[in-house]
């Protein structure tokens, strides 16, 4: 089912360019290349750019179901396909049962299966309709980018764009975690631009930050890239030491399962 949901939305081109999330040909790889892209091509233009990284509180847990019925019969999903597609989101029922004692049966009224194949392709589909100038998605992760000549006028932009994204969240009843957004103001070392003080973003004073994780690496004010450097390098050097600790108990087929799944897999 979900194959197919995908070809059809693939097929009809309903997706936006934006997301790069559980799609055939994207990943966190062109997520991140895109973001990046977008960034060089301002400092190209000699602007500052400025990121919103975006947190959503328990994402999968606060949608909608009947909005989520709602937009997949606008996109063609009709007939017995989706009266199958209702069956399945509406109506679940959950009872825990620890040794001979069994909880009330509950009937789970919003949000998806945690875990299941259908998840994801749901979301992505649920917030499909985001759409935005400088948007770069994967699943929940909403990210932002804004630009302008000056910071004054960077900063402008940056409340604008993220006061139309929140009031979007709102009726779709989507929670922000405002406690974990992140602002970060990308800028050359010769622009002798200093980011001071806080940045209104939906009623929260949020304060930029020098360098944060981003889709599996370390992204900085600068794009210089030190930081991803520095702490992959001391992560790869701390599970280079647990892997020659084990060696001398392990075979080197068991030795090499561990080197793919810990070190070779490390953002690089």
């Amino acid at each position: 089912m979900c194959t197919r949901l995908l070809d059809f939305f693939k097929k009809c081109n309903l997706f936006l360019d934006s997301q790069h999330g559980f799609l055939k040909g994207k990943s966190t790889n062109t997520a991140i290349y895109h973001f990046v892209n977008m960034i060089l091509q301002e400092f190209e233009k000699k602007n500052l750019a400025i990121g919103v990284f975006l947190d959503l509180s328990k994402a999968y847990d606060c949608v909608n179901l009947e909005y989520l019925l709602i937009k997949l019969e606008k996109y063609g999903i009709r007939g017995k396909a989706y009266k199958w597609i209702e069956s399945y989101l509406l109506d679940r029922k959950q009872q825990v049962i620890i040794n001979e004692n069994k909880s009330n049966i509950a009937i789970k009224e919003r949000g998806l299966a945690q875990g299941s194949n259908a998840g994801p392709i749901f979301f992505i589909i649920y917030i499909n309709d985001l759409i935005m100038d400088g948007l770069v998605n994967y699943v929940d992760d909403t990210n932002i980018l804004v630009s302008g000549r000056t910071l004054p006028e960077a900063v402008d932009k940056a409340y604008d764009s993220s006061s139309r994204i929140c009031d979007w969240f709102n009726r779709n009843e989507l929670a922000l975690n405002s406690s974990k957004t992140n602002i970060m103001v990308f800028r050359t070392k010769n622009s002798r631009v200093t980011p001071t003080g806080t940045i209104n973003l939906n009623g929260n004073e949020v304060k930029p930050v020098h360098d944060m994780r981003f889709l599996g690496i370390h992204i900085d004010e600068f794009l210089d890239w030190n930081s991803h450097v520095e702490k992959t390098g001391l992560r790869l050097s701390s599970i280079g030491y647990g892997i020659r600790v084990v060696s001398r108990h392990m075979d080197e087929r068991t030795l090499k399962i561990l080197y793919h799944a810990n070190f070779e897999s490390a953002p690089s």
